[in-house]
């Protein structure tokens, strides 16, 4: 049973994940490339108690803070944050955090974290953590760390351990960009078709 994209009515009380049930993958920021946030469920819940368990599934502690939207796709649910949480006694400090825990009851599979920034502030600034909603499309997971790297992660495996990195591109050192405090983005698959 998958959770669908109305399930994105997160919410991130107590820097918590409160995932509602439904049934389709959520693979990125909108849940299409048109990113207009429609939902095509019939009869989604309009209320919910987190105390309760009222349409909610199951919930997970992330770090203090979480602008990254989560995304849902085959088994898993995908959300950045910060490393206040700190599920990994060896990533101590201000990191940037990929978290991924299981669909089904939301049992923590891994994270990945990124150290900060050495220019501090004006390019990372402390505590805000990942970001960027991650796109997960043909086993592929794409997302953009608090370091302004784009990276994309091999989790064709499905739910299991840690994937592995396929490529990391630095867009400060090879494109010029220059994040200004944080590192925001949300990929979207592109179509190009020429003629």
């Amino acid at each position: 049973m998958r959770i669908s994209n109305f399930r994105f009515q997160i919410l991130c009380l107590c820097a918590c994940i409160c995932v509602p049930a439904f049934a389709d993958d959520w693979t990125m920021f909108g849940g299409t490339p048109v990113r207009n946030m429609v939902n095509n469920q019939k009869n989604p819940p309009t209320q919910w108690d987190v105390d309760k368990g009222e349409n909610i599934k199951w919930t997970a502690e992330l770090g203090s803070k979480s602008y990254a939207g989560p995304v849902i796709a085959e088994g898993a649910v995908y959300i950045g944050t910060n490393n206040e949480g700190q599920k990994d006694p060896k990533e101590v400090g201000d990191r940037g955090v990929l978290m991924a825990y299981k669909e089904s009851d939301g049992t923590f599979l891994w994270q990945r974290a990124h150290q900060k920034l050495p220019t501090g502030r004006v390019n990372d600034w402390p505590g805000e953590g990942l970001c960027s909603t991650p796109l997960v499309e043909n086993g592929k997971l794409y997302y953009g760390s608090n370091r302004c790297e784009m990276i994309c992660l091999d989790v064709s495996a499905g739910v299991g351990p840690q994937p592995k990195e396929v490529w990391n591109v630095d867009m400060m050192k090879t494109l010029g960009v220059f994040p200004h405090n944080m590192t925001a983005c949300s990929p979207s698959p592109m179509v190009i078709s020429f003629t």
